[in-house]
């Protein structure tokens, strides 16, 4: 079995998808290769960054196996009290705002269920991306 959580390994990115990575590592007894999944709160580049074939460094954030026989992986290092560093934007200023302001926002990238958008505050410097499910988009084109 693979060591556990401290532990970095280099893998070969074998499929991206919206929900995460699919990575083959090499197996610690040399006989053959285990595929891994790196969901993408645990990545730290988006799959439209990667091309199959790349290689990554990751980490077994479960040393067990998952039901579908897969590692569960990461991207992310752990901090000292054990938690993953989250990376998260700081979203206080947007949060703050009204619940009906309305936003000015670039499609990034669609998707069969919505849109990724980049986001700047209307009165600060602060930007943000932001996912909109298709059920809450407009049919028609908003103008101001």
């Amino acid at each position: 079995p693979f060591d556990g959580e401290d532990e970095w390994l280099i893998g070969t990115l074998v499929h991206a998808s919206e929900q995460g990575l699919f990575v083959e590592l090499p197996r610690p007894d040399q006989e053959g290769r285990s595929t891994g999944f790196v969901p993408i709160r645990e990545s730290i580049l988006r799959p439209e960054e990667l091309q199959v074939g790349a290689e990554l460094k990751v980490r077994i954030l479960q040393p067990t196996w998952r039901s579908d026989h897969k590692l569960y992986l990461s991207m992310r290092a752990a901090q000292s009290d054990g938690k993953v560093k989250s990376g998260k934007p700081d979203l206080d200023a947007f949060l703050q705002l009204p619940k009906a302001t309305w936003l000015r926002a670039v499609v990034k990238r669609t998707t069969s269920s919505g849109a990724f958008l980049s986001l700047r505050h209307p009165t600060s410097a602060k930007h943000a991306t932001a996912f909109v499910h298709i059920s809450l988009m407009a049919v028609e084109k908003i103008e101001d």
